[in-house]
């Protein structure tokens, strides 16, 4: 058992007890793979280097909202504070400590990862608002790719003008009939560094996130995006991490136990309490093949 953090003061850093302990330290490596901050900087291997995703930070900011603003009510907060309030009931729940003891889970630290998840997946897929095309910033994102993907691999802090694009670049801007085009590569790489650290600091209620081409109120389909969307972020958790006392290679299939987990959960959070773990499957075979573009309003890229 354990007492809920009321406002988060130093980054997920608890002081109560015999050691400092990080209650945020399941979240970073789910943050760091959906919500990626890349530094701009390459290893000595020519791999990109990414700071710890802002998305916790972001969590942070949404958790101690309420109580920071007790006269505040936040709308897109609603939904993390109903959340919040199932601290007592999930500390007290026997099967659902009966499956986080079995994966030899730190009880406080898997609360923190399960609120998260379920903000992340609420502000991704409620209302199941989604774009048809892609974003301006998924351009600008396609964009900075396809210039740092057309470099051979440089040293850690080697300038991006003394290394040579494998193949020659060349960027026009079409005004009607007439066209203007740049083909320095350096120009080209100096825009697409400029873009790269623009898009971080995009505000969440941009344009730029693209227009609401349409918003599906069926809901049937818009629970099985949020099901598989919860179920997508677990599995990975379960599937790339070192927390856990299973013993399995990286990227492994899910487990029969690790089906059953994901699927109480859903039941607890009340994101369907009928979650079973053929229904979890058939969620998995048929969401799998859907491309979802959608802007999460609560934790931007």
């Amino acid at each position: 058992m354990f007492t809920p953090i009321e406002t988060f003061k130093d980054k997920g850093y608890s002081y109560n007890k015999e050691a400092d302990t990080n209650v945020l330290e399941y979240l970073y490596p789910v943050a760091n793979h959906f919500c990626p901050d890349f530094s701009g900087e390459y290893d000595e291997e020519g791999n990109p280097v990414f700071y710890n995703s802002q998305a916790v930070e972001r969590f942070i900011i949404r958790y101690n909202w309420q109580s920071m603003n007790p006269n505040k009510p936040n709308d897109q907060t609603s939904y993390l504070e109903k959340a919040k309030e199932r601290a007592k009931k999930y500390n007290f729940n026997e099967e659902l400590n009966w499956y986080i003891k079995s994966f030899n889970l730190d009880v406080e630290k898997f609360w923190y990862l399960l609120l998260f998840v379920y903000d992340y997946c609420i502000g991704k897929c409620i209302e199941n608002i989604f774009v048809e095309k892609e974003s301006p910033l998924e351009q600008v994102k396609n964009f900075t790719d396809a210039v740092y993907s057309n470099y051979y691999r440089i040293k850690t802090n080697e300038n991006f003008s003394k290394a040579k694009p494998i193949k020659p670049m060349v960027l026009t801007l079409s005004v009607g009939d007439k066209e203007y085009s740049i083909n320095s590569h350096n120009i080209i790489n100096a825009i697409a560094m400029f873009c790269l650290k623009e898009r971080l600091c995009v505000d969440p209620n941009s344009p730029l996130y693209g227009k609401q081409a349409r918003m599906n109120k069926n809901r049937d389909r818009q629970d099985t995006i949020l099901e598989y969307s919860f179920i997508s972020m677990f599995a990975w958790f379960f599937q790339n991490n070192n927390f856990t006392s299973y013993k399995r290679r990286k990227n492994a299939k899910l487990v029969d136990d690790e089906k059953s987990f994901i699927a109480y959960l859903i039941q607890f959070l009340g994101i369907n309490k009928k979650m079973t773990v053929d229904s979890l499957e058939k969620i998995i075979q048929r969401k799998k093949r859907d491309i979802l573009y959608s802007s999460n309003g609560y934790y931007p890229m």
